[in-house]
């Protein structure tokens, strides 16, 4: 059980852990009546992730500025301290698309 205060257009994000763990199809099931759209579901397995709070960004796109994200937290399954430390003070962060197969 549990309850939601904030009303659901100010909501950016949840983070949440169960026990025992969920699936992504479980997650969405119980939020799809709290919200009237959600855009992703991310599952983060139990190694102790850990959370990098890299405050506001810009969005670039083939070299173009194309947007701003306000404040951006990214979960890190498996880094090494140095490789975090390197990650909060990069002036370039690069995203991949990942085709699963």
């Amino acid at each position: 059980d549990f309850e939601i205060r904030t009303p659901a257009a100010e909501i950016v994000g949840i983070w949440f852990e169960t026990d025992p763990e969920i699936s992504s199809e479980e997650t969405k099931e119980i939020f799809q009546g709290l919200f009237r759209q959600f855009e992703h579901v991310v599952e983060i397995p139990s190694s102790q992730p850990s959370f990098i709070r890299l405050g506001q960004r810009g969005v670039v796109v083939d070299g173009k500025l194309v947007g701003t994200c306000d404040e951006l937290t990214l979960s890190i399954g498996s880094a090494s301290p140095e490789n975090l430390a390197h990650l909060e003070s990069a002036n370039t962060i690069g995203l991949i698309r990942i085709n699963k197969g």
